[in-house]
């Protein structure tokens, strides 16, 4: 559903946010749907990824479900680290001490379950948009997806028009131990202009066990995951068949025959 609190707390316009509860995959999760503009646009704006930032921490606060980022950031991040790793010889000279939440290293807690924390990205440029899209990693302690899972594991394919890598699933720590695989999918001129789809899969339960990239049967039960299944509702069947129009799906069926048709006489 639509998290309908989050405009009452989110300054930002640009981040759609919607809330998961226990009955799709077994956890609360929040996602945020976002398109950045790019730098050259009227729309673009320096304090932009700061908005976004200020609204996550924001979302954070106001509940304990984990969340995450997904969309078209026109972003460039060629391999740049989205980690920031607090040396313990520096935090300490700080004056911070282990119970504080910025002295633990995310990195080396996901590497101990067997989740990469390297980057791989087929698109080796950065831009501005790029460089702050990373930095709002490492302030807010969630991390690309892309590159690091599934059948785009060390590979980190590019989502617009075969040079360039702009689209992200972005994750908090505690959703990167449920991602069961990534990729990014063949281009579908129906659906886009020039963007790829990108796909992500969540499983229900944390992989604890080192990551298997390799989905087919194995004879190690521990690889085996378990998949949600979604099945209709056959109480809301009515509603869903009454939702179409079908007067404007016969319109819209024969402005296309149209279309194909002047398109005939003009070849």
């Amino acid at each position: 559903s639509l998290c309908d609190w989050s405009s009452d707390v989110c300054s930002s316009d640009l981040v759609l946010w919607i809330q998961f509860n226990k009955e799709v995959l077994g956890f609360d999760f929040l996602l945020g749907a976002t398109y950045i503009p790019h730098q050259g646009s009227v729309f673009h704006s320096n304090d932009v990824f700061d908005d976004i930032i200020q609204d996550y921490i924001l979302i954070r606060n106001h509940g304990d479900a984990p969340a995450c980022l997904v969309g078209d950031f026109n972003a460039r991040t060629g391999t740049l680290n989205d980690f920031l790793v607090l040396e313990e010889a520096v935090a300490i000279e700080t004056g911070m001490d282990s119970n504080d939440v910025l002295f633990s290293n995310t990195k080396e807690e996901l590497e101990d379950c067997g989740i990469c924390t390297d980057r791989f990205n087929m698109d080796g440029v950065t831009n501005n948009n790029g460089f702050a899209l990373v930095d709002l990693c490492k302030t807010l302690d969630i991390h690309i997806v892309n590159g690091r899972f599934g059948k785009d594991y060390m590979i980190g394919g590019t989502t617009f028009g075969d040079t360039s890598t702009i689209d992200y699933f972005i994750a908090s720590p505690e959703l990167l131990t449920r991602i069961y695989n990534f990729e990014v999918d063949c281009f579908d001129n129906c659906m886009s202009d020039k963007h790829c789809p990108i796909v992500t899969e969540l499983v229900p339960r944390r992989q604890n066990q080192g990551y298997e990239h390799d989905t087919t049967n194995s004879d190690n039960a521990e690889s085996v995951i378990t998949k949600t299944k979604v099945t209709w509702d056959n109480e809301k069947k009515m509603l869903f068949c009454n939702t179409f129009n079908e007067t404007s799906i016969a319109e819209l069926k024969q402005e296309i025959e149209d279309l194909y048709v002047v398109g005939d006489r003009k070849s």
